[in-house]
C-alpha cells in the first residue's frame, strides 16, 4: 500500500492522494505547505502509507520532493524504497552534529522527483536526544530550501514528544485517524 500510487496510477487510492495534493497546491494552502509534517494519534494507522502516497503524488506533479522518515524507533522507508545498507542513515548523520553530510542522505527513488532520507534503529544513539538538539532545526531548513516539498513521516503523537518538537518547525500538519 505504500507504492501504491506508483503500481496503480489510476485507482481510487491515486485519485485520492492526487486530491490531497491538490489542496496543498490550491492557491490557499501553497504558502502553507512547503513542509509537512505526517503524525498520528497511535502507531498502525496509516501515517507511513500517507506519507508515502503523498509524496509519490507531489513527485509525479513535477514537484521535486523528499520524504523523510522521521521515525527514528521504528523506520521502515529503508525497506519500501530499497534504501542500500551503506547508505547514510538520518538518526546517524543527526547524531554526528555535522550539517555538511546532510546532502549525502538522500536517495533516489524509483520515482522520478522524489528523493527518500531513511533511517536505521541505533543502539548507539538517542532518539529524544537528537529531536531536542539544534541540528534538526538546521537539517529542516537544509531540506526546504533544497526541495520544493518536504513531507515528513513521523511517530505518532500519543508515543513520544518528537511530532510536536518537529511541528514547531514545519509550515503544516496532517494526522491521520
Amino acid at each position: 500500500l505504500a507504492t501504491a500510487c506508483m503500481t496503480d496510477k489510476f485507482g481510487q487510492f491515486a485519485e485520492a492522494f492526487a486530491g490531497i495534493r491538490g489542496a496543498l497546491d490550491s492557491s490557499k494552502y501553497k504558502g502553507l505547505s512547503h513542509t509537512v509534517l505526517i503524525s498520528s494519534t497511535a502507531p498502525d494507522e496509516g501515517k507511513t502509507i500517507v506519507a508515502c502516497n503523498l509524496s509519490i503524488m507531489c513527485a509525479k506533479s513535477g514537484t521535486r520532493t523528499l520524504l523523510i522518515d522521521f521515525d527514528m524507533r521504528r523506520p521502515h522507508m529503508y525497506k519500501i524504497f530499497g534504501m542500500p545498507e551503506d547508505h547514510p542513515s538520518l538518526i546517524h548523520v543527526l547524531g554526528s552534529q555535522d550539517a555538511s553530510s546532510f546532502a549525502q542522505m538522500p536517495f533516489k527513488s524509483s520515482c522520478q522527483n522524489l528523493d527518500v532520507i531513511g533511517g536505521r534503529v541505533s543502539t548507539d544513539l538517542s532518539p529524544a536526544e537528537i529531536i531536542g538538539s539544534r541540528v534538526v532545526r538546521d537539517f529542516i531548513r537544509w531540506a526546504a530550501k533544497s526541495y520544493d516539498r518536504v513531507i515528513i513521516d513521523a511517530p505518532p503523537f500519543s508515543v513520544v514528544s518528537d511530532p510536536m518538537v518537529l511541528a514547531d518547525i514545519v509550515n503544516c500538519g496532517i494526522m491521520v485517524c
